[in-house]
């Protein structure tokens, strides 16, 4: 029963770090900068879960991984895209300024 309580705080959490994953798809799909939000989305379904199905079930036991993972992911794409947004809001400002 402790299983269900904790995972289930982690899988809370992972949701709502998702939506600022979709966000940034979005935002980079808008601004016509394709290749960046093709990059977000392939480089975490494709990259990081692949791997992390493949490598990590040999360190712990699968039902830990599916929570514990999905939130590192998470938790590390949200951080990577937040300083992507940043540099390209300023981007964004210093060309309103110059216009």
């Amino acid at each position: 029963m402790i299983f269900v309580f904790y995972y289930f705080q982690i899988f809370i959490t992972v949701v709502s770090l998702l939506c600022v994953v979709l966000t940034d798809m979005t935002f980079y799909l808008a601004m016509k900068k394709t290749k960046l939000g093709i990059l977000v989305g392939m480089g975490r379904q494709v990259f990081l879960y692949i791997s992390l199905m493949i490598l990590f079930p040999k360190i712990m036991e699968i039902g830990r991984i599916i929570y514990i993972g999905s939130f590192g992911i998470e938790a590390l794409l949200t951080i990577v895209i937040v300083l992507m947004l940043r540099k390209d809001f300023k981007e964004l400002r210093r060309m309103e300024y110059i216009k």
